[in-house]
């Protein structure tokens, strides 16, 4: 027979299901029935479509609660913040290749960007990272080298061309150089017209930026002009009133010389040396087809005088006669021809001078032993046609 139940047996039966706070409704799916699972909406502390699970241990105490997929399908922490290296970009993430973060890397192991300046070096992309210009290392991360067309003025770099030559402005070592202006990244480097240097393209320089002086206003030298020195002196060319003798030997080894005073070249086609005895044959001489500098020297000798040319004719001066040398632009015998005089009376007046040219007071004299001493020019006060014996010493 059929025992009925008891009471006991009832109560045994759903005190577990007492305790767990709920019951199994075969009707509602989000009923699991299972011991400790509940579910609930709104208001009830657990966001809608969120499964909280509890367990009990063996103690009898309840487990840590976790978090499942919610239905969106993103997955966070206990806390909800974004968990860098997941291999999943979350906010605030940049970037999120997992394994793939590293601080040299693409992404870095905070999920940032790699970015030049952020003290971290990129391989392959960055050579430095001083987060910022440093002696060692550029603003765009590369390592700081003269040369490298950036200007980095922690490392002394006033300039940088992107070559290392010198004398093109910015130097070597990245120096500016004197008279260069040198501007922009990679350095752009242009003489300075008007500074009194002459550098790179300069053909002159004469201190000015005023055109018809003979250097110009972009220091080319102007038609008709010559220029020299630093700053640049700027002259017309043949100034024949520019070449004067200076010395004059007589005796054993005659010789004249003669020197262009002034800065601009003179050519010496047609100048002639008339080498006038007072009792010998005169020797009227051509000089050769040449130029003489400005400030050059230039002597004309018999054979073993020494001089720079020998003129295989005798030159007749004596220190027991009176003799002149006239320097001439053409024929001697015409006063307009006549640049320089020098005449000197060893025993003897010197012979005639053209009509028109004097040499005053009188020919010098003086000398004791022709093979030691010799007349030397001392100054200039003397101007054409009228020509002074004091600009002359005996040495």
């Amino acid at each position: 027979m059929t025992r009925p139940y008891s009471f006991g047996s009832i109560f045994g039966t759903l005190l577990p299901i007492i305790i767990a706070g709920g019951c199994f409704d075969p009707e509602d799916p989000s009923s699991s029935g299972s011991l400790g699972s509940t579910s609930t909406g709104p208001g009830g502390g657990t966001n809608p479509g969120e499964t909280t699970s509890t367990s009990i241990n063996s103690s009898g105490d309840p487990a840590d609660s976790t978090t499942a997929l919610d239905s969106s399908g993103s997955s966070s922490d206990s806390t909800g913040a974004a968990s860098c290296g997941n291999g999943v970009i979350e906010d605030p993430e940049e970037c999120d290749l997992g394994v793939g973060n590293t601080d040299n890397g693409a992404c870095t192991s905070q999920c940032r960007l790699a970015t030049c300046g952020d003290g971290l070096v990129h391989l392959d992309r960055e050579e430095c990272d001083s987060m910022g210009e440093s002696a060692d290392c550029d603003a765009d991360c590369t390592l700081a080298t003269c040369g490298d067309g950036v200007v980095n003025a922690t490392a002394n770099e006033a300039c940088d061309d992107t070559n290392t030559a010198d004398a093109d402005g910015c130097s070597s070592r990245c120096a500016l150089e004197s008279g260069f202006d040198c501007r922009g990244e990679p350095s752009v480097c242009m003489p300075v017209c008007g500074d009194g240097l002459i550098v790179s393209t300069e053909a002159c320089d004469d201190m000015n930026l005023i055109a018809g002086d003979g250097c110009s206003d972009v220091c080319e030298v102007e038609p008709g002009y010559q220029c020299f020195e630093e700053p640049s002196e700027c002259c017309t060319p043949d100034t024949l009133s520019d070449l004067q003798l200076v010395e004059v030997r007589i005796g054993s080894f005659d010789s004249i010389t003669i020197q262009n005073t002034g800065g601009c070249e003179i050519q010496l086609d047609g100048i002639r040396i008339l080498f006038d005895d007072s009792l010998a044959v005169s020797l009227d001489y051509a000089l050769p087809p040449m130029a003489l500098a400005g400030g050059q020297t230039l002597s004309f000798g018999e054979a073993d005088s020494g001089a720079d040319v020998l003129i295989m004719d005798s030159i007749t001066f004596s220190s027991t006669r009176g003799g002149a040398a006239l320097l001439c632009n053409g024929p001697c015998d015409a006063a307009a021809n006549v640049l320089d005089v020098f005449a000197f009376s060893e025993g003897q007046p010197h012979p005639p001078l053209p009509a028109g040219v004097t040499f005053l007071p009188a020919g010098l004299n003086g000398i004791a032993d022709e093979n030691l001493q010799f007349y030397a020019r001392i100054d200039f006060m003397g101007v054409s046609p009228n020509f002074l014996a004091g600009d002359w010493m005996i040495q």
